[in-house]
């Protein structure tokens, strides 16, 4: 190969010899071949997109990127017996230059014609042998000559003098050479595949996805399986799959082309392993598992035969293999007592359908100290304990851990492992424990029941998703994070019939326990935030727990939003002692043995949009201040709101209080409404009147207890949602005569967008029937007259759809007495009184 071009779509060279393209992966060095077979080149360089310029020794051609096919354009037009050798595109200025062969000097080119013009010598002798290039980023030509040893020199533009940079290593000699100033631009090439450990005649997964571009995408992925340079399958999905029939190791390329034509590749060598026989009758079958497993390498599987089972071993398991029983319920290695039973120290291996039991005492039946491991579908029981991983990345699938004397599974500051469908039962300590940094990982659709206890997490464990298990009859168990464990997810767990529930403690911090279903756990709290804070409750189903539905104790900044907490032995939620700043919100809280919520000793809490019915105390605060209690329905309790020793300056507004046997009670000094026009609470008890129709009572309600009042108490169901109509405002004439008829305009609006009805008052101190409705901000149109001379004061006023009045809008008109109306009384006058007719006729001809 010769020359060496960077373009938009890639890097190219030519073939010595006949000008064939080829195409450069930049990571690997592997060559697509384009075409082109035709004139010999000694050198490329980018044209135009798509384009490359070709030199031969006397003439310049077009070189298509996608086919090869070259074009001429000219004659350089060099002295007689020169040679053009290596050009190359300065791209800071698009100037294009080649060094001479013969002479040993520097000519700039043009592209259209391939006329040259001489710049100067270059002052060594390349003696045919070198490559130009040009760098962006120091606006420099650089020279790779390879006459004697590889060397790099920097060629002054203007006057075509080389200076030497330095050797090449090992004075390797270069003979196509590229300076690619965008080499970001291009796409990565990658790929993994499944499953890791493969045998003959088994499919296997490739997938492609994460192969990348940093600009546009990536269309088409190409496969080579024989590494014969020639692409077996192409396709614009990332996923695809193959398999080989025979043991072997087969190297797999994968080539990518993003929607500029840009490619890269990548290679890995894919191993089709060995099967080893352990057990059963089979020719050259071991009869130790061991002895199979020191045979084999990384890659190959061992099959042990249920035939010969049980198995009296204490394995180790150094190498990547599948490990692969018969028959999980008669396929058992049995530990005897002494040691780890199954010890892996390699990353890699899958175990699968055994028994494993009988580990020593201290000991596990599985040990896992390495990564990326599959332990799945087996029987782990009568062991001290019954899996424990010291590394990150391993999935625990599809087992039953059960009847193990300590726990089931322990991880220790080990991340992104998967316990995915495993069955738990029957354990006297824990059942699954995380110490010490376990991060990131996932627990999810297990089942736990009739353990001593539960899921536990202590020590900085953070990132872990607990999600779909189901959990249930464990003595002493639930689910707990403690000291330290932040960012956790529990969500759509079943925690039914433990000791409690969901208990988060010790600076435990950020964690979200979304949509579980919390039931008749025996003890405890259905959930229990202990010296913590910035924790979310929302969406929970928390019902029949001993103690209350939610504990909080010591807790800042927690938010409980959403749940459901129903058939609380004792509270359905308890702010027990220093709790502060937490936002209890638009839960149902009902039928709970003593307090809807008991705020005991903790202040500057906001309970607000909660529904509290059927318990004892709606909401009871002892010795607690400066909470806000509003936008709550509470109702059907036997008292609402109880308020005792020394809970001062809360504020209790906006509540809609119905059918409890007592409303309230309050012997401290607070706040229950929110002044005017904001206003109080409903009381469905309130026997005051409205009189000026804001919505509001005109006498206040009496809080028993003290001297506590409610200044401001609603006549309606949430009537704080809905504020009175606008003052009308009236315009038409001020100034009139008797009889006739004037047009008036009632401009009407209502903040909240309701429909209004008016009514007007013209002359006689009562107004009309409503008229309406009509839209908020609508203009409404009437005509009246006046019989008599006077001052008159025009009144309307609107009502809404809630039947709140507006203030009364006036207009002042004045009628005044005129001629026409004199002579007006006058013919009245004699129409009633006829004989006043003639005396007034002589009268006026006197």
């Amino acid at each position: 190969m010769v020359g060496g071009a960077w373009t938009w779509g890639g890097w190219y060279s030519t073939e010595y010899g006949n000008g064939k393209l080829w195409k450069i992966d930049y990571d690997s060095g592997f060559m697509v071949e384009i075409g082109g077979d035709g004139v010999h080149l000694n050198g490329l360089a980018w044209g135009y997109i798509n384009i490359l310029l070709g030199a031969s020794n006397t003439s310049l051609y077009w070189i298509n990127e996608s086919s090869g096919e070259q074009t001429f354009i000219g004659s350089f037009g060099l002295p007689e017996g020169s040679k053009m050798g290596s050009i190359t595109r300065d791209c800071n200025h698009g100037r294009f230059y080649g060094v001479e062969y013969v002479n040993n000097g520097l000519y700039e080119f043009d592209r259209e014609t391939g006329e040259t013009a001489y710049i100067g010598l270059l002052g060594i002798d390349i003696n045919g042998n070198a490559v130009l290039s040009h760098c962006i980023d120091d606006d420099c030509l650089y020279l790779s000559t390879f006459t004697d040893q590889g060397e790099l020199y920097k060629v002054d533009k203007e006057s075509g003098e080389c200076t030497l940079i330095g050797e090449f290593q090992g004075g390797a000699e270069i003979s196509a050479f590229v300076i690619d100033p965008y080499r970001t631009y291009l796409p990565t090439a990658d790929f993994d595949w499944s499953p890791r450990c493969i045998q003959p005649g088994e499919t296997i997964e490739f997938n492609a996805s994460t192969s990348y571009t940093e600009i546009g995408e990536i269309i088409l992925y190409e496969w080579d399986w024989n590494n014969d340079l020639i692409f077996d399958e192409s396709s614009e999905n990332p996923i695809t799959e193959y398999m080989w029939e025979e043991t072997g190791y087969y190297p797999v390329t994968l080539l990518v082309w993003d929607n500029e034509y840009n490619m890269d590749t990548q290679w890995y060598t894919v191993y089709v392993g060995k099967t080893y026989y352990v057990g059963g009758t089979g020719p050259g079958n071991y009869s130790k598992i061991q002895d199979a497993i020191n045979d084999s390498i990384d890659g190959d599987t061992v099959f042990v035969n249920e035939y010969s089972s049980p198995y009296w071993e204490n394995l180790i398991v150094d190498k990547s293999i599948n490990l692969i029983g018969e028959n999980k319920d008669t396929t058992v290695i049995d530990g005897n007592y002494s040691s780890n039973v199954v010890n892996i120290t390699n990353d890699g291996v899958t175990i699968k359908c055994f028994t494993i039991q009988k580990s020593g005492w201290g000991s596990e039946g599985i040990l896992v100290h390495s990564s990326n491991n599959s332990i799945f579908d087996n029987n782990i029981s009568s062991n001290d304990g019954g899996i424990r991983l010291l590394n990150n990345n391993n999935f625990i699938v599809s087992n039953i851990i059960s009847s193990n004397f300590n726990y089931g599974l322990v991880l220790w500051s080990s991340s992104d492992n998967h316990i995915i469908s495993n069955i738990f039962h029957s354990h006297s300590e824990y059942t699954i424990q995380f110490w010490h940094g376990c991060n990131n990982n996932l627990i999810q659709n297990n089942s736990i029941f009739s353990n001593w206890y539960g899921i536990d997490f202590r020590f900085s464990c953070c990132d872990n998703k607990i999600i779909g298990n189901n959990i249930t009859s464990n003595p002493r168990g639930n689910l707990h994070l403690q000291q330290g464990c932040h960012n956790n997810i529990i969500s759509e767990n079943d925690i039914l019939n433990n000791y409690c529930g969901i208990y988060i403690s010790l600076s435990s911090y950020y964690n979200f326990i979304t949509n579980n279903n919390i039931k008749n756990n025996r003890y405890g709290a259905g959930i229990g935030l202990f010296y913590t804070r910035f924790n979310y409750v929302l969406n929970n189903n928390i019902i029949n727990n001993y103690d209350a539905g939610i504990t909080i104790s010591c807790g800042f900044y927690n938010i409980i939003l959403g749940n459901i907490i129903s058939y609380s032995n004792r509270d359905g939620i308890s702010l027990w002692k220093n709790n502060d700043f937490n936002e209890i919100n638009e839960n149902v809280i009902s039928n709970n043995g003593e307090d809807g919520i008991d705020i005991w000793e903790s202040s500057e809490n906001l309970i607000f949009n909660n529904t509290i019915t059927e318990n004892y105390n709606g909401i009871d605060l002892f010795s607690s201040s400066n909470n806000k209690i509003s936008g709550n329905y509470i109702l059907n309790n036997e008292k609402g709101i109880n308020i005792i020793e020394l809970s001062n300056e809360n504020k209790i507004f906006h509540n809609n209080f119905l059918n409890n046997t007592n409303y309230a009670y309050d012997e401290c000094n607070n706040s229950w409404d929110d002044g005017y026009p904001s206003g109080g609470n409903y009381w469905d008890d309130y026997i005051g009147e409205d009189v000026d129709g804001d919505g509001i009572g005109d006498t206040p309600y009496l809080i028993p207890g003290g001297d506590n009042v409610d200044r401001y108490p609603f006549m309606k169901l949430n009537g704080w949602n809905n504020t009175r109509p606008n003052q009308p405002i009236i315009t038409g004439p001020t100034s009139g005569k008797i009889g006739i008829e004037y047009e008036y305009n009632f401009s009407i609006s209502d903040p909240d967008g309701d429909l209004l009805w008016i009514h007007i008052d013209w002359e006689h101190g009562t107004p009309g029937k409503w008229d309406g409705p009509f839209p908020s901000g609508s203009i409404v149109k009437y005509n009246y007259s006046w019989k008599k001379k006077g001052t008159y004061t025009i009144r309307a006023q609107t009502m809404d759809s809630n039947g709140l009045l507006s203030e009364w809008g006036t207009l002042e008109v004045t009628i005044p007495r005129t001629r026409e109306t004199y002579y007006l009384w006058l013919e009245r006058l004699m129409d009633r009184f006829p004989f006043l007719e003639v005396i007034i006729s002589k009268i006026m001809y006197l």
